[in-house]
């Protein structure tokens, strides 16, 4: 395959946030012995479809790589998987890496444009969007992860200059729908969106979220708390 011709661009760094969190990479033996092929795959609930799309999307105009999503029989889970063994030098020219942590590759932090597409990719995969306080709100958005996300601390802190906090949770809770007890521990990375970061939030985030729920409740607290900031 003819080696293609990449560079760093916000379409990119958009699916490789959302790859690195909500995808994998595998390496299974399709046919005879030692011959491998290797594959990404994600899968996501029904109301994640529209950042899966859009990394389908992506992978058409990037990569020339045509999957389809395919909702698994009677589950709230949806499946999309491509080919990716002639492209694995192309990662690795890119400084694209898959697995737990999420790493933001370097070009990703060369401009708040393309850092805030990779974030926005990560915060629609593994991210969620939480307001306290009533009467004084404060939005907080939280990555998880399976282990310490050390890169992606350093890149927010750096790019948006605003403080960053890890910490590791565990819950063990019963589950009456499969009538036993689960527990688990994971990483819990958290940033605010306060004066110095709404605008940050605003103009490179925001347009690329593909999930509606989280998008809104960011822009409806950013439009009211900080309504100059929207305005300029």
């Amino acid at each position: 395959m003819e080696d293609v011709k990449l560079e760093p661009s916000e379409d990119l760094a958009y699916w490789v946030g959302a790859m690195q969190t909500d995808g994998s990479l595998w390496k299974y033996n399709r046919k005879e012995k030692d011959h491998f092929e290797f594959r990404l795959a994600m899968g996501v609930a029904t109301k994640s479809l529209p950042m899966l799309q859009k990394v389908a999307e992506l992978s058409a105009k990037i990569f020339k790589r045509y999957g389809k999503a395919y909702k698994r029989y009677k589950e709230d889970q949806w499946d999309y998987h491509i080919q990716v063994k002639q492209l694995l030098s192309i990662f690795d020219r890119l400084d694209i890496k898959f697995g737990d942590p999420p790493k933001p590759p370097i070009w990703c932090l060369e401009t708040p444009r393309l850092f805030g597409a990779y974030l926005a990719g990560v915060i629609d995969g593994d991210g969620t969007v939480g307001i306290k306080r009533p009467k004084y709100p404060q939005c907080l958005i939280h990555i998880i992860g399976g282990s310490i996300q050390t890169d992606l601390e350093k890149a927010i802190r750096d790019v948006m200059k605003c403080s960053v906090f890890q910490m590791e949770r565990y819950q063990k809770r019963f589950i009456k729908t499969l009538g036993r007890t689960i527990e688990g521990k994971w990483w819990d990375l958290e940033f605010r969106v306060s004066s110095k970061t709404a605008k940050f939030v605003l103009d490179y985030i925001l347009p690329h979220l593909q999930l509606e729920y989280k998008k809104k409740k960011l822009e409806d607290f950013i439009l009211k708390r900080y309504p100059s900031i929207a305005e300029n």
